[in-house]
C-alpha cells in the first residue's frame, strides 16, 4: 500500500511566484506542510478539477483560475486565456493612465473606497 506524502519544499521559501498552480487537494495540504504561514498575497492561484478548487476555498486562499471548463479544457488553455484578459487589462489601464493621469487617479481612489478593508479586497478579487 502507498501512502503519500508531501515533498520538502522549504528551500523554495524565498521565492515568489505569480501563479501557483495544483491538480490535486493534496497539494495544497503539501503547501501548507511546507509552509504554515503561507499568505496568497499578490499571487494568483489556478486549480485544475472540482476537488482542488474546493480545497483552495477551504483553506481560504482565492482561486483565480479553473479549469477545465467548456470555453478551458485544459490547464494550459485556462492560463493563457488569463494572462491574455490581464493583459489587456493592464495595457488598457496604462493607456489611460498615460492619456488622462488626474481624471483616473481621481477615478481609481473613489472605486477602491469602499474596498479599503483588506477583507473586502480579497472579495472583490474574486469578481475580476
Amino acid at each position: 500500500m502507498y501512502r503519500t506524502v508531501s515533498a520538502d519544499l522549504l528551500d523554495l521559501k524565498d521565492i515568489k511566484y505569480d501563479i501557483l498552480v495544483f491538480f490535486s487537494q493534496l497539494d495544497i495540504k503539501s503547501l501548507f506542510d511546507n509552509f504554515p504561514d503561507f499568505e496568497q498575497g499578490p499571487t494568483r492561484i489556478a486549480a485544475f478539477g472540482t476537488s482542488t478548487a474546493k480545497a483552495i476555498e477551504d483553506a481560504g486562499l482565492i482561486l483565480d483560475i479553473k479549469a477545465p471548463s467548456p470555453e478551458t479544457p485544459s490547464m494550459t488553455m485556462a492560463l493563457q486565456a488569463y494572462l491574455k484578459n490581464s493583459n489587456k487589462c493592464f495595457l488598457y489601464c496604462w493607456v489611460l493612465r498615460m492619456a488622462f493621469p488626474k481624471f483616473i487617479e481621481s477615478l481609481a481612489y473613489r472605486l477602491t473606497e469602499p474596498f479599503r478593508d483588506t477583507r473586502l479586497i480579497k472579495k472583490s478579487r474574486l469578481a475580476s
